[in-house]
């Protein structure tokens, strides 16, 4: 009947019993679950309606491991208010991207407003990705992982996280050794409004944080972002309204921030923020100031060649050197920041 005591014998009778405010538990096991979710699950009505899908506390760590399925999860024809927690998505035995949150034929029809929580994504084929986000958007990402999506080799389409739609959320988690970037915004009608915050973006094979075509007033905020093998944060092909606050950047390949494609892009700020290095755009305005560039990372941080980027209590170049900014008074460890605080993802404490 569905109770703890009596469990469901597969995912599809589960799913078939689902409506709003339902709670659906995978118990793990011994060996991956090899299901698919490929657009099953019935549709929530509001956050306050939603329908979830969630490991079971306190089992050990649930792998979804599908065999022969072209994605681990695929949600279309409007799925929203969908929301999944504690789930381990490998793809490596699946033929393209570990999820996809799409259309079929018309992209008014996309599935939109889906929250994933303490998720990971990795094993997605070449040329795909961890997350693929398409059109409508209203999406979130709460301290998730993507990992390991295409490659072996650098390659310009397999990141860990593709987002296309709008007013998207990622907030915490960490996006490593992706074969192209960590994270990339990106659309031809609009993934405007997206929020990148506390997230950490490392040893991606070109880039860790990417903010391209339509990606206007995007937000990269208390972001860590090192040793990526091309660019650390890049604004790319002329979006506008852009923030850059908040953030610490090391050993991105010279590139730390790289505004170099822009022409007319308008209304950019950087601030806050400790980099290597600044690419500027060539004509457009942007607005920078309270940030620590080019200066020598062994007297900032406690270690940063181990990837610990806390500030020293010597590295008084950033100490209270940076500006209140309003809606972020915590750093990237959750630590509240001074009235006057320090430059960088990290308030010494």
């Amino acid at each position: 009947n569905g109770g703890q005591g009596s469990p469901f014998g597969s995912f599809s009778r589960a799913v078939s019993a689902l409506k709003p405010d339902d709670l659906l538990y995978i118990r793990s096991s011994s060996a991956p679950w090899n299901d698919s979710f490929f657009n099953t699950i019935p549709t929530g009505v509001s956050w306050s309606h939603p329908i979830t899908i969630s490991a079971f506390p306190g089992d050990a760590p649930l792998v979804i491991m599908p065999l022969g399925a072209e994605r681990v999860v695929h949600l279309q024809d409007g799925k929203c208010f969908i929301i999944f927690n504690g789930l381990i998505m490998d793809a490596s035995q699946c033929n393209r991207d570990v999820v996809k949150i799409t259309y079929g034929s018309d992209p008014a029809t996309s599935a939109h407003h889906t929250r994933w929580i303490n998720c990971e994504a990795r094993g997605a084929k070449v040329d795909y990705q961890g997350w693929l986000e398409g059109e409508i958007g209203y999406s979130e990402w709460i301290n998730c992982k993507a990992h390991h999506n295409g490659g072996p080799n650098q390659n310009s389409g397999d990141h860990g996280m593709y987002l296309t739609g709008h007013d998207n959320l990622v907030q915490g988690g960490e996006f490593y050794a992706n074969a192209a970037y960590g994270i990339q915004i990106q659309s031809s009608a609009s993934a405007r409004n997206a929020r990148i915050l506390g997230v950490h973006s490392h040893h991606n094979l070109n880039g860790g944080i990417v903010i391209s075509v339509s990606g206007d007033s995007a937000v990269v905020a208390n972001c860590l972002v090192h040793d990526n093998a091309n660019v650390g944060i890049q604004n790319y092909s002329n979006p506008s309204n852009g923030q850059v606050l908040f953030n610490t950047l090391y050993n991105n390949a010279g590139r730390d921030i790289d505004f170099s494609h822009h022409s007319d892009s308008q209304g950019l700020v950087v601030r806050n923020t400790i980099a290597g290095q600044f690419i500027p755009p060539p004509s457009a305005s942007v607005i920078q100031d309270h940030n620590l560039l080019g200066v020598d990372p062994n007297t900032l941080f406690v270690n940063p060649f181990a990837g610990d980027f806390r500030l020293k209590a010597s590295a008084v170049a950033a100490l209270s050197k940076g500006i209140a900014i309003a809606g972020y008074a915590t750093d990237f460890a959750g630590h509240v920041r001074k009235a006057m605080p320090d430059i960088g993802a990290y308030e010494f404490v």
